[in-house]
């Protein structure tokens, strides 16, 4: 039976994860995100200007998180797509974007909190840490090869 290494793990998880945000990107473009973006605006503004129902209905307010974090992961996704330099910077984003559309429709669901203040925190600390410690590499890289 053959060994596989934690770091052969993380690469292949990695690689995957690549995959799946570069198929991501030839559905989730520049156009589409512009759509997403004005779209909403219309939707939540028209709501806004003509229902008085819309600040006492909930419901209203979820679909409006879920809209916003569902943008936040589409622009990630196309930066990720238009940086082809910065893409291992934006990767991890593009992950904690994720994450945090997922939580948002799961507490939606289950009805939990969804500001979970120790889940927030704990995948805010860890993105900081991703993207901190990256950046760290990548100007190592280039102080040593110059």
């Amino acid at each position: 039976m053959k060994k596989t290494t934690p770091a052969a793990v993380i690469t292949r998880v990695s690689r995957t994860i690549h995959n799946v945000i570069v198929r991501a990107t030839y559905v989730l473009n520049l156009p589409i995100l512009i759509t997403w973006y004005v779209g909403g605006l219309l939707i939540f503004h028209v709501m806004d200007e003509f229902s008085t129902a819309s600040y006492s209905n909930p419901v209203w307010d979820r679909i409006y998180y879920v809209w916003l974090k569902a943008l936040h992961l589409i622009v990630w996704v196309t930066l990720y797509d238009r940086c082809k330099e910065e893409q291992p910077l934006i990767r991890p984003v593009v992950i904690y974007s994720l994450i945090a559309l997922l939580w948002e429709i799961t507490s939606w669901i289950t009805g939990m909190d969804w500001n979970d203040s120790r889940l927030t925190t704990t995948l805010f600390l860890t993105l900081l840490f991703v993207i901190i410690s990256l950046t760290v590499k990548k100007q190592y890289e280039r102080w040593r090869g110059r």
